[in-house]
């Protein structure tokens, strides 16, 4: 039986079917399941419906203003521990980036694309926060990690996470490669956040020598 770094194949998604979208919302939301800062960003909230909507949102605004790649395993294969071969595609990981000049809701046209569907489903009092608190606090941490103006002018990692089932088998690797490709072509860096000292640790190895910055919900 074949491995999964031989079988997977990663997909820039381009104008993609509402199931694509849905069906990488629903691997980056099992994917994040239990995490503290996504739980954060709901405020406290543990629902699972909001929780797809928030993967949706991004991935529909980087579809708009970035771009997102997919790990896929073929209709047909079936691999080691997981549930057998299916009729269509299995979407098993994503990762969502923005090039240098663009980032999240840099333009009307990306909130409307997902994210202003994800804010109406918020409480009143968490909405405010998003706005007053998260959304600047988060822009001016990045000033302070990168340089003013270093996340805009990098290759920006928005988000990245593989199913569960299929973690540990060298699929974030290849989601990476893709556009660590094009940033060392271009001489440009790679900006990411990540939560836990696993996470810096796992990006250091993905993206080798390229600065990082450690930050908590």
């Amino acid at each position: 039986m074949a491995t999964t770094a031989a079988l997977v194949r990663v997909r820039k998604l381009i104008k993609p079917c509402e199931n694509d979208i849905d069906r990488s919302a629903r691997t980056l939301a099992d994917a994040f399941k239990g995490d503290i800062f996504t739980k954060n960003l709901l405020g406290g909230s543990t629902d699972e419906a909001l929780a797809f909507h928030l993967q949706r949102c991004q991935i529909a605004a980087a579809v708009v203003g970035g771009e997102v790649y997919v790990a896929e395993i073929p209709s047909g294969i079936q691999l080691a521990g997981d549930g057998g071969p299916e009729t269509e595609n299995r979407i098993v990981g994503a990762a969502l980036w923005f090039p240098p000049g663009r980032e999240m809701l840099d333009s009307n046209e990306q909130l409307q694309a997902g994210p202003a569907d994800f804010l109406a489903l918020l409480e009143p009092s968490l909405l405010d926060w998003w706005k007053a608190v998260f959304l600047p606090g988060f822009s001016t941490l990045a000033d302070k990690a990168y340089g003013k103006g270093g996340k805009l002018n990098s290759w920006h990692l928005l988000q990245i996470g593989v199913h569960p089932m299929y973690q540990r088998r060298g699929i974030a690797s290849h989601l990476i490669e893709v556009v660590k490709k094009k940033a060392l072509s271009s001489n440009s860096i790679i900006t990411l956040e990540a939560e836990t000292e696993l996470n810096v640790r796992l990006s250091r190895e993905w993206l080798c020598l390229y600065r990082l910055s450690s930050t908590s919900g």
